[in-house]
């Protein structure tokens, strides 16, 4: 809560598949011109009218928080990771669209995975109850 979450969301950190990462923007920028730095790149994460936010946090299933010199991210470990790197890409410049697609076929291939464990698990089930 001491970064910005509400209550409510604090509260999944109890369960052992949710996490909580934070990037210090600060070590994402040289010495020189500090403040006006992070504010340009708080600037590309949060986007016009907190969109770029709001879309990393709907792609990601994510909770962030932009703190001074911080960004917070929380949510399930898989998700958490995803949004660092998502992030990090736009820390580093990459454009805003790159970043929603590398999240889409990052979220595209984690379903796939998804069905073909479930399949294979149905699958493996059933031989079970045959033999």
């Amino acid at each position: 809560m001491s970064y910005g979450f509400d209550y409510n969301d604090a509260q999944n950190l109890r369960s052992d598949d949710y996490t909580l990462e934070i990037i210090d923007l600060r070590d994402y920028i040289n010495n020189k011109d500090k403040s006006n730095h992070i504010s340009r790149i708080k600037a590309r994460i949060i986007g016009e009218d907190g969109r770029a936010k709001r879309v990393l946090q709907e792609l990601t299933d994510t909770n962030i928080v932009i703190g001074d010199k911080y960004i917070a991210i929380l949510g399930l470990y898989e998700n958490v990771k995803v949004a660092r790197e998502a992030i990090e890409m736009l820390i580093r410049g990459r454009q805003h669209a790159t970043v929603y697609r590398w999240i889409q076929n990052w979220r595209r291939e984690s379903r796939y995975r998804e069905l073909m464990e479930r399949l294979s698990r149905t699958y493996y089930e059933e031989g079970e109850e045959e033999g």
